[in-house]
Order: structure tokens, then C-alpha cells, then sequence
């Protein structure tokens, strides 16, 4: 699953808990990175913002 905008990882959290797993995640304010950080330990997190190409 992709999760932009992840803020704390709620949507994360619930789709964990559906047997989902995160494949990329991404959110730029820095306060709700360090959050989703404490929240989903075994995932990384990017913390700027992501250009497709």
C-alpha cells in the first residue's frame, strides 16, 4: 500500500490491521513524520515531499 499524506499513520495502522502492509509512505511536516515514526517502528518514512516520474 501506498500512503501519502500519512500524517500520525492512522490509515496505516488500519490497513495493518486488514493485512495490509505500507510499500511506501510519505508526509513532509516533520512533526507528524516523527509521530507516524513512533507509531509504525519497522517502517520507513519519507520526509520530503516525492516527485513521479
Amino acid at each position: 500500500m501506498v500512503d501519502l499524506f500519512a500524517g500520525c499513520g492512522g490509515l496505516s495502522k488500519g490497513l495493518e490491521l486488514a493485512s495490509f502492509s505500507p510499500w511506501f509512505v510519505n508526509e513532509i511536516i516533520e512533526q507528524y513524520c516523527n509521530t507516524y515514526k513512533v507509531n509504525h517502528k519497522l517502517t520507513a518514512i519519507q520526509n520530503q515531499p516525492y516527485i513521479f516520474h
